[in-house]
């Protein structure tokens, strides 16, 4: 990870650039991450937390559907004792 700071440029615009003054993470303006921080992202899942994740929304969506049926069986039969 990188410090950075913006500059004010003489014609009152903003430049992004290093903050090479800072030498530790927590006093930096901005922290900027480099190449190899963003590896450690969400998208380096292994196949194995992959599927647990796939699996927890399948799950959810699952749940969710017997909710549905649920209460569209209820408001079913809820129309079928008006009559």
């Amino acid at each position: 990870m990188l410090c950075a700071k913006l500059i004010q440029q003489s014609d009152g615009s903003y430049l992004f650039g290093p903050d090479l003054t800072a030498t530790d993470m927590s006093t930096c303006s901005y922290v900027v991450l480099s190449g190899q921080d963003s590896l450690n992202g969400l998208w380096s899942l292994t196949p194995e937390s992959a599927l647990q994740i796939s699996g927890a929304i399948g799950l959810l969506w699952g749940f969710a559907w017997v909710i549905r049926q649920v209460a569209l069986y209820f408001r079913s039969k809820e129309n079928v004792e008006d009559d």
